[in-house]
């Protein structure tokens, strides 16, 4: 087995290596070590005594004033894994404080796991971003903690995205994306890899190619893109969605190319990290029966099952508990335990 010092030699070196590439100019990529991070540890809302974990707030990772983040850090002589967890709110709403109860945090501080919470950028009316701005927020929240593991004494090679909703989505879109780091980016925080353990989706979405809600998602209720936005009044959220102003333009080349960026079924391959989806909507409704609502389209077991189905079709490791589907994974894991497998613990 390699020694801990052999081990940072290697990265050491294979760092130089990747800074050494530098743009067509010769200008190298090489940038001085990561400013220290000002941090002073606040008063948590529970006790952290009994883990000897220490609770740092509205840490900011990047220009916006939604770009914060807060991190519960365990004691540990040695670096430790890490859960970002991203919270749900249709991208419109919800904040990083509603990211977990006392349990929630505590089962993973007590197995000496990191636990971050994030905020992004969320959507606005009319919108001339779309939903991209708020998934690549939590992509560079991802990469500021990486180049920043160090001094927080996280494994940057040990990190599992979570989320509920927008955030599983958010957690799933980044999971499933080839690697976005830019070695030469002028931002070192941009340079830092995307690639996760694995990530866990709660209620999520299959894809934000809502396009395919129709097609794919909610093929048996036999509706087209514009019959569904206006069942669920959203066709305003549908042009924010993708920063438009005209429905006419959502199958423009543009927009088509924006709906394969944040498309988590389009994006997914075998080479992909394992994940886990949970769906505990009851009861999981079909046509004939209740209507579509917007909760239940957002939430519907047929998110999650489509995404299990596309897994086990390409071979991508997943474990998938869908309740008003009856569908249970024989592994019987939940979020938890799949979560300290993937972190090696």
């Amino acid at each position: 087995m390699k020694s801990l010092s052999s081990v940072r030699l290697t990265l050491v070196v294979l760092g130089l290596l990747v800074a050494s590439c530098g743009s067509d100019s010769g200008t190298s990529a090489t940038a001085p070590p990561p400013e220290p991070l000002d941090l002073e540890a606040t008063a948590a809302g529970f006790d952290l005594d009994s883990v000897g974990a220490e609770y740092f707030e509205a840490i900011s990772y990047g220009p916006y004033d939604e770009n914060l983040f807060d991190i519960y850090l365990p004691a540990s002589d040695q670096p430790t894994p890490l859960l970002i967890y991203i919270h749900g709110g249709g991208f419109t709403g919800g904040s990083r404080d509603t990211s977990g109860s006392e349990d929630f945090v505590m089962s993973y501080l007590s197995e000496g796991v990191a636990f971050a919470s994030i905020d992004y950028r969320l959507l606005t009316s009319p919108d001339p971003d779309g939903v991209i701005k708020s998934l690549t927020d939590s992509a560079r929240c991802l990469q500021f903690i990486r180049y920043h593991a160090e001094q927080l004494n996280i494994d940057p090679s040990n990190i599992i995205l979570m989320g509920g909703s927008a955030g599983a989505g958010a957690s799933l879109w980044i999971a499933f994306n080839d690697d976005m780091a830019d070695p030469i980016n002028e931002d070192p925080v941009l340079r830092q890899t995307t690639r996760v353990n694995a990530a866990i989706a709660i209620s999520t979405q299959a894809t934000y190619d809502i396009g395919k809600w129709t097609s794919v998602v909610f093929e048996e209720y036999r509706l087209d893109l514009l019959e569904l936005a206006d069942l669920l009044g959203l066709a305003q959220r549908l042009l924010d969605f993708y920063g438009i102003t005209d429905v006419e333009t959502f199958e423009s080349p543009e927009i088509l190319e924006y709906r394969a960026r944040v498309d988590m079924l389009g994006l997914m391959d075998a080479d992909d990290p394992p994940f886990y989806a949970q769906n505990d909507l009851e009861p999981a409704t079909g046509p004939g029966s209740e209507p579509l609502s917007v909760d239940l389209a957002f939430h519907h077991a047929n998110h999650a099952l489509v995404l299990a189905e596309q897994a086990d079709e390409i071979g991508l490791e997943n474990v998938t508990n869908i309740k008003g589907l009856m569908i249970e994974d024989p592994s019987g894991e939940d979020s938890l335990a799949f979560a300290l497998r993937h972190f090696g613990l």
